[in-house]
Formats: C-alpha cells, sequence, structure tokens
C-alpha cells in the first residue's frame, strides 16, 4: 500500500485529493477551481484539506492520507475486537475484519470508508453526549449514515445523546444548505 497507493485507489480519492488540496490552497470547496461542490463525505475531505495546509504536494498528501487511513484502520480493529471480547463473542477478530473489510470492498482505499468505521467502532463503546458527539461524526465521514444514526438515536432515546448529535451535524447541514441550496 505504501509503495504504490495509486494502485489501490478508488476514483472519489482523486476528487478528495483534489478538493482537499484546492480548500488548503484557500479556493474554497470546488474541484475544477470554479464550481462550488458539497459532493463529498465533509469530515474526510476536512481532514484531507488539514493534510494540504501542511503542504500541498500532491505526493506528500496521497502519502499522509494513506498513513492516516493506516492508523484508523489499526485503530478501528482495536476497538471492534474489544467491542467483541465485552460482548462474548466466541470468534471476537470475526465481527471487526469484517465490517471492516465491508467498508473496503464498497469505498476501497483513501476515501472515508476507513474513517466511517473508525467512528462506527467508536460509537458502540460510548454513551450519551460523547456518543452523540460520534454520531455526528460518522454521519459527517458518511453522509448516507444518517439512516443508522437516526435510528440509533430513537432507540438509545437520550436527550444527550441527540444534542451531541445535532451539536456536530447541524452546522454542516446549514452551510450546505445556504450554499449550495441543496
Amino acid at each position: 500500500m505504501l509503495v504504490s497507493p495509486a494502485t489501490f485507489m478508488v476514483d472519489d480519492a482523486w476528487f478528495y485529493l483534489q478538493i482537499g488540496r484546492n480548500l488548503a490552497l484557500g479556493l474554497g470547496s470546488t474541484f475544477d477551481g470554479e464550481t462550488l461542490t458539497n459532493g463529498y463525505h465533509p469530515l474526510w475531505q476536512g481532514l484531507v484539506a488539514l493534510l494540504g495546509l501542511v503542504s500541498t504536494d500532491r505526493t506528500w498528501m496521497l502519502y499522509s492520507a494513506v498513513v492516516l487511513q493506516i492508523g484508523a484502520v489499526v485503530t478501528a480493529l482495536g476497538l471492534f475486537y474489544a467491542h467483541a471480547i465485552r460482548r462474548g463473542a466466541p470468534y471476537p477478530i470475526a465481527l471487526p475484519t469484517a465490517l471492516l473489510l465491508s467498508q473496503y470492498t464498497d469505498k476501497g482505499w483513501l476515501s472515508e470508508g476507513p474513517l466511517t468505521a473508525l467512528l462506527l467502532a467508536a460509537v458502540l463503546s460510548t454513551q450519551g453526549f460523547a456518543s452523540g458527539l460520534l454520531l455526528g461524526l460518522l454521519f459527517l465521514a458518511r453522509l448516507d449514515t444518517v439512516f443508522f444514526v437516526g435510528a440509533l438515536l430513537l432507540l438509545r432515546r437520550c436527550p444527550k445523546t441527540a444534542a451531541g448529535a445535532a451539536l456536530v451535524a447541524v452546522p454542516w447541514v446549514l452551510w450546505t444548505l445556504a450554499t449550495t441550496g441543496h
């Protein structure tokens, strides 16, 4: 992976890197430097843009994003494994491996999959306001998790959890509605 990261990248990864670079250069949320876009999952895009603040060199950004993702994968595996042990799973490594692999077969490297898996693993270990903050981040990591986040908020019936999720998610929703109209 570190020898030739481009070999493992999905097409969306190139978009994240270019938009992140443009954000870091002060050109705004745009791929081509002209057209405003919100066609990405904002948390991963924000992390890629932060890499660009350190250096806008494309190769540096590419390898740095790979390192971030490897860290997310290792941490997510550990959190999933710990959760499976606490629940008494007979083969505790099976669940984390399956969940993590599902993120790669669907999303690939240098996209939002590893970050989504990491946040999902973290949500399993928290309650209350902290859980809400993580659920909000999970939504921002992969916007279609809104259904999972909403279902979990309904199941947990905890106003503190809902407040934490709203605190993180609502500013993005308001920004994207105000700037793009959708």
